[in-house]
């Protein structure tokens, strides 16, 4: 009963188990193993077969002979291995251990226990960290995780080289982090321990390198957490960031020297979005149209500027044609700006799309020509004062002179009579007074 007992454990076990001769013949097994024999080789195991070579494939034969001849050698043996044919593919586990009775060796027992399941989860597992790995070792962040006490617990490639690079020291896991912050007074230390309490900040950290290079690091201070909310370390993300803080004050320079350009101009410039909002306006356009740059940095270009308008579908109309324009340039044109007294300036316009990486707009230039037209009106009436007098000369002032001339010409003869003469001279005095009568009206006129 109890072998039967021993028998049922065995034939139910996971574990594929057959007992082998000093000369591989089979001298016992159990039923699992005798059913994954048959998925390999379709053939029934039985007591007595040679086990070697009939059920052990070929690419195989050689490991089993290396297991068999340390087992049979009073060592076991044990080892992982992926067996597969046409008919099924398993991971096994083997197992091969010499048997005793009596201090005399019957033989050895070779154990198969599948593991494909654990195999296979172990090779995701395995993947799933390979990728994981060549993430973070391709990102431009420098990744370390500390423990609690500035112990490093792992490292990405870029943060390794990152430090080597910057300490002229070798960076290993389970290294003190504080030897390559030797600067007490460093920010890491104030926002590494805030982190060590619970708190998440980012930060804009300078650093000196041993060869006295300065760096500027954008730093991430996080806490760590196991599944069970136990706070394991902190990880620290580091992005240099030193050519862009340069590029930044390169472009606050470039802006600073801008604005001084612009204020010291004789022309009014605005900058505007593509929806025409203002951003900036310098002195001129502040000075002609009386409003100040916050005022004006809450106005669109059609507050200011009659005949341009921004439609809802954000297009741009001009003179209400109906256009449409999806861009807008103009070259001299005259157009009115509104003060904010709502008196009228009359100005010339030019403009052009100005486009960067993050946005497009509009620079707006333009010159009031107020006092030019007016000065142009003036010449203009002018000249026609002027042409009327030319026409009064040429026509209304030589009629009497050249009465006046014509009866000279006559007493100059001396041969008129006394009546005659008379009538000359009463005609000369009708005349002279007709001419004084006509420059009068010529000198009002210029007046």
């Amino acid at each position: 009963m109890i072998e039967q007992y021993f028998r049922a454990i065995l034939d139910n076990s996971p574990e594929n188990i057959v007992l082998l001769g000093k000369n591989h013949e089979v001298l016992a097994f159990n039923q699992t193993i005798q059913n994954i024999l048959y998925k390999y080789h379709n053939i029934l195991l039985q007591v007595g077969d040679l086990y070697y070579p009939k059920f052990v494939i070929e690419e195989n034969r050689n490991l089993y002979l290396q297991a068999f001849e340390s087992a049979i050698n009073g060592k076991p043996f044990i080892t992982q291995n992926y067996t597969s044919n046409e008919n099924v593919s398993l991971w096994f586990e083997y197992k091969m251990q010499p048997v005793y009775i009596e201090n005399n060796l019957l033989g050895v027992t070779l154990t198969a226990k599948d593991i494909t399941a654990e195999k296979e989860a172990e090779l995701k597992i395995i993947d799933l960290s390979e990728k994981l790995k060549a993430i973070l070792d391709n990102t431009d962040e420098s990744i370390t995780l500390l423990d609690l006490n500035y112990k490093i617990l792992a490292i990405n490639e870029i943060g390794a080289k990152t430090l080597t690079k910057n300490t002229n020291a070798n960076t290993f896991i389970g290294n003190d982090f504080r030897e390559y912050v030797p600067d007490e007074t460093n920010l890491f230390y104030h926002y590494y321990n805030k982190a060590i309490k619970g708190e998440k900040n980012s930060i804009e950290i300078p650093y000196q390198n041993f060869s006295g290079e300065s760096i500027i690091y954008q730093t991430k201070f996080n806490p760590v957490y196991d599944r069970n909310q136990i706070q394991i370390g902190v990880s620290i993300f580091a992005k240099d960031i030193t050519d862009k803080k340069r590029l930044e004050g390169s472009l606050l320079e470039s802006e600073e020297r801008f604005r001084k350009i612009t204020e010291l101009a004789p022309v009014g410039i605005i900058i505007t979005d593509d929806k025409l909002k203002i951003s900036y306006a310098n002195s001129y356009v502040k000075k002609l149209l009386g409003y100040t740059l916050e005022d004006l940095l809450d106005l669109n270009i059609s507050n200011i500027i009659q005949n341009i308008e921004i439609t809802e579908n954000g297009r741009i109309e001009v003179d209400k044609l109906d256009l449409g324009l999806k861009d807008i340039f103009f070259d001299q044109e005259k157009f009115k700006a509104i003060r904010k007294d709502k008196q009228i300036n009359t100005i010339n316009l030019s403009s052009t799309l100005i486009v960067n990486q993050k946005k497009s707009g509009y620079i707006f230039v333009f010159q009031d020509v107020t006092s030019i037209e007016s000065k142009n009106t003036k010449i203009e009436e002018q000249n026609r004062k002027l042409r009327d007098i030319a026409w009064y000369q040429s026509h209304v002032i030589r009629s009497p002179l050249s009465r006046i001339m014509g009866l000279i010409s006559l007493l100059e003869d001396n041969k008129l009579n006394s009546e005659e003469t008379d009538f000359c001279y009463q005609s000369i005095l009708e005349s002279a007074h007709e001419l004084d009568e006509v420059i009068h009206k010529v000198v009002n006129k210029v007046i």
